[in-house]
């Protein structure tokens, strides 16, 4: 690590990336380190509310599956429930017909917790929901694939130039060492 060509070849892979930073930097129309991380703050910012959408909506597709496979339970199983005699032989049919009364029970509860007293909404309807959802959290996804390369490229650039202002300030305080030592 001391010998000549390595320090050479450190020097000069520090200049390239020096060059490389400014010249990013440049482009981007960035003249400060404040500036720097402004951008940096507000892509995060702008990626983490982005991400917290999407799991938002995943979450909803989530409850909204739930409840379509709620709905489908009870309307399946209603008929069952609902028409068996009323008075003679009442129990001997809930006894045969038992886990549809199970099933149907733990489906209105679902259902009455989720809507109330209202009208059950379409199938249809709840599907087109969550298929909207499903493309905007995709969407959602997408762009934070696209834009997350750019952050880490600024976050990079902000790296560099802490290491090239800590090496500077590395220097300085051995200079100054170097000094002090020679004063005593």
């Amino acid at each position: 690590m001391q010998s000549k060509g390595y320090a050479n070849w450190a020097k000069v892979f520090n200049l390239k990336l020096v060059a490389e930073t400014v010249n990013y930097l440049s482009e981007n129309n960035i003249s400060d380190i404040s500036t720097l991380d402004a951008k940096i703050s507000e892509l995060s910012d702008k990626l983490y509310e982005k991400k917290e959408r999407s799991k938002a909506n995943e979450k909803r597709i989530k409850i909204l599956e739930e409840q379509i496979k709620d709905i489908e339970v009870y309307r399946k199983t209603k008929p069952v429930v609902e028409g068996g005699p009323k008075h003679f032989g009442k129990e001997k049919y809930r006894h045969e017909h038992e886990a549809e009364f199970i099933l149907y029970a733990a489906a209105e509860r679902s259902i009455k917790k989720a809507f109330g007293d209202k009208k059950l909404p379409l199938i249809k309807e709840l599907r087109a929901e969550q298929k909207k959802l499903r493309t905007e959290a995709d969407k959602l996804w997408a762009e934070i694939k696209n834009e997350r390369p750019q952050l880490d490229e600024l976050r990079k650039m902000k790296n560099n130039i802490d290491c090239f202002l800590n090496s500077d300030n590395q220097h300085d305080r051995s200079r100054d060492r170097k000094r002090y030592n020679e004063l005593e």
